[in-house]
């Protein structure tokens, strides 16, 4: 049903339609990312995927049964240890983590040939030439759901509409409320999201993603992580080249020390964990081992200022210090 011919009657959420207004306005708009995956999939008919071993699980779940699934671990720059041509029917994936990492993604490409790039963790980037290339808005702004994906080659089937009005309840309280009163919400949602059937993105998340200042966000993600950068440098493990940053998702500060990412939760700075379910996959001696147990992603957001970025260095730094004294007794 085409709501657009209703006229009159209670007004909707009031936002303004302007598709061109989308960041990624040119894109495929599906409804989620790893749905985005399916998609290339299909389209491209691929018999096999190498995928990288530090990856949600949600993201290759989901693939069907005919299709094969070989892991790749990455070395200390997140570039594939791989050394197999890639096949006609064949692709490997690879994420750009935190989204910082363009110079990796065009390296890899040259490599490989083909590539599926993972864009979910850096949503300001532009494609590379003509590789299929994905991203999830909901991992930048207050959107229930949503995907963009590039790809040449389209589905030789018409895909319905979903709706995200039963989703959106999670990013409504979270407008008035604390996190912690909407998260359960948000667990439940996620969890939605991990069985949703591949459709095009809804009306809401798009009205949502054309009433986005996305210059002034990218700005601010950009300022926020150069801060911590300036101030974090000397203790993060990574040697991050900062030459070129886009937007990215997060400060990614590796820091082997247990208890950080558990001392800033409690300090109300909520980190996630990326991505323990790959633990399965990993032994304690290889690099995505760290990256998931030592890896503390700082947020960096259009919804903070230096003085947030200063509470989460004073948070570390009070962190660091409480944690020498106990070693000096």
């Amino acid at each position: 049903m085409d709501v657009s011919y209703e006229i009159g009657g209670f007004f909707e959420l009031s936002m303004m339609m302007n598709e061109d207004a989308e960041y990624h306005h040119n894109a495929i708009k599906l409804n989620s990312g790893r749905n985005a995956l399916l998609y290339i999939l299909e389209s491209k008919q691929i018999k096999k995927l190498y995928a990288p071993k530090f990856i949600c699980d949600s993201v290759t779940d989901k693939i069907h049964p005919s299709i094969e699934i070989q892991y790749y671990s990455v070395d200390k720059k997140l570039e594939p240890l791989l050394n197999h041509n890639i096949l006609e029917d064949e692709y490997l994936l690879y994420v750009n983590y935190y989204g910082i990492h363009k110079k990796n993604v065009r390296s890899v490409i040259e490599k490989y040939q083909r590539v599926i790039v993972d864009n979910t963790q850096a949503f300001f980037e532009r494609p590379i030439g003509d590789e299929p290339t994905f991203y999830s808005p909901r991992k930048f702004f207050g959107v229930p759901d949503g995907a963009y994906l590039y790809v040449d080659e389209t589905l030789k089937r018409d895909l319905d509409t979903d709706f995200s009005f039963d989703r959106a309840e999670h990013l409504l309280k979270r407008v008035e409320l604390p996190a912690d009163v909407a998260y359960n919400v948000f667990v439940q949602n996620e969890q939605k999201l991990n069985n949703l059937p591949l459709k095009k993105m809804s009306i809401l998340t798009q009205l949502l993603l054309q009433n986005i200042q996305y210059t002034k966000a990218k700005k601010i993600r950009e300022d926020n992580f150069m801060f911590l950068h300036g101030h974090l440098k000397h203790i993060n493990q990574f040697n991050l080249d900062v030459s070129y940053i886009n937007g990215p998702m997060v400060y990614p500060l590796y820091y082997e020390e247990d208890g950080l990412r558990e001392y800033l939760i409690q300090n109300k700075i909520y980190i996630p964990t990326f991505w323990k379910d790959a633990l399965t996959r990993v032994k304690s001696q290889d690099f995505e081992f760290q990256l998931i147990n030592n890896v503390v992603p700082l947020p960096i957001d259009h919804r903070y200022s230096n003085s947030d970025m200063s509470k989460i260095v004073e948070s570390i730094y009070k962190y660091i210090s409480k944690k020498r004294c106990r070693v000096e007794r």
